[in-house]
């Protein structure tokens, strides 16, 4: 039974790519394909969770997967599909003693700490994120003077230029339910 459902959700998927609504159904058909979409990977989750509670199981040896990067770790097998654990690693870094190891190494040479984040920063080693609400509420705290320009700016030291360029770019669009219908 499920095995049909899951070809008739893919039949009917088909038939919906082929389609182009007209501009006045553009709105509720991306909404409700959207209304689809979230339903479908919520319940794609549920069921990835209940096989990554699963044990490994080892794959027949007239099974091979078909992927080079397999880490060779299966929860579940089908006739089509096998399933494996991703894992990620996720890093913490102690920015004062990094910063504090490369200060050392580069004393001698007369770097000070705002160097040594160049130096880093350069070399790749050091990424620098900022946070547009916890700049602004510093600068406006301290009362300083953050100023932007439209466009991207260049992080090349001129410390006269604008310090925050703006260029604003659509980033896809929201589903916003309408509370009564049009029609």
């Amino acid at each position: 039974m499920l095995a049909d459902m899951i070809a008739e959700l893919q039949r009917l998927a088909t038939q919906v790519d082929h389609l182009t609504p007209p501009d006045s159904a553009l709105a509720d058909a991306i909404g409700d394909l959207r209304r689809i979409e979230v339903m479908l990977a919520e319940t794609r989750h549920r069921w990835e969770i209940l096989v990554a509670e699963l044990d490994p199981v080892e794959l027949p040896p007239e099974r091979r997967i078909t992927e080079d990067l397999h880490a060779g770790i299966v929860t579940a097998v089908g006739d089509r599909w096998a399933i494996e654990p991703v894992y990620k690693t996720v890093r913490s870094f102690r920015s004062a003693a990094i910063i504090a190891a490369v200060m050392d190494d580069l004393e001698g040479q007369g770097f000070d700490g705002a160097d040594a984040v160049r130096v880093l920063r350069d070399a790749g080693a050091l990424k620098v994120t900022w946070s547009w609400t916890g700049l602004q509420r510093f600068f406006r705290q301290h009362r300083l003077d953050l100023t932007r320009t439209y466009g991207p700016v260049e992080d090349d030291g001129d410390v006269d230029a604008p310090m925050v360029g703006e260029d604003r770019k659509q980033a896809g669009v929201k589903r916003v339910p309408v509370k009564e219908p049009l029609h």
